[in-house]
């Protein structure tokens, strides 16, 4: 049984795992290779490198800005500096380990995302590409076009379209039309 302190370590790696997975939109076993120097801060932007993604076979890599919002309590950048500042930044360290040092797999990625969304009553399946479908339907509701979902998200082929037609719709006001 983890102590209060590890406790306290795990939350705060968990929100940034959820954080960071759904402002960028990555896969779940991506999000777990990122190192700390693949995390950088470039004139107040935190950026993150992606080394290796299933649309960049050959590892030429991509560094994804994660610009501050105006909560610090919701903004990706404030939660994943806090997560650093109490695990710290080991260079060839994985940033999203346990508490043993190793870094996460696709399958704790998934695991944490099941149990932090049944602790705030969330019902449903939910998986870590849920963070990669949920990014890409926060940025549509938010106003994103579907190229800057693609971009951000690093979808080259069509595939996100599967996520966000529904939504696309009853954003449109599908209800209304409909005559509800």
């Amino acid at each position: 049984m983890p102590d209060a302190e590890q406790e306290r370590l795990l939350w705060k790696r968990d929100c940034a795992v959820i954080a960071v997975g759904l402002r960028t939109m990555r896969r779940p076993g991506e999000l777990g290779q990122i190192k700390g120097r693949h995390v950088r801060d470039r004139n107040g932007l935190l950026e993150i490198f992606i080394r290796k993604s299933k649309t960049d076979q050959h590892a030429q890599g991509r560094w994804i800005p994660i610009d501050p919002s105006r909560n610090p309590l919701t903004s990706p950048d404030a939660i994943l500096r806090e997560m650093l500042e109490a695990w710290g930044q080991e260079s060839d360290a994985p940033i999203f380990r346990s508490i043993a040092g190793k870094q996460l797999s696709a399958q704790a990625v998934s695991s944490i995302v099941r149990k932090r969304a049944a602790q705030v009553g969330l019902e449903g399946r939910y998986t870590g590409h849920s963070l990669r479908i949920g990014g890409a339907v926060l940025a549509l509701q938010g106003g994103m076009t579907m190229a800057e979902i693609r971009a951000v998200g690093g979808w080259k082929s069509d595939a996100v379209l599967r996520y966000l037609r529904a939504i696309e719709v009853a954003l449109g006001g599908a209800s209304e039309k409909m005559g509800f």
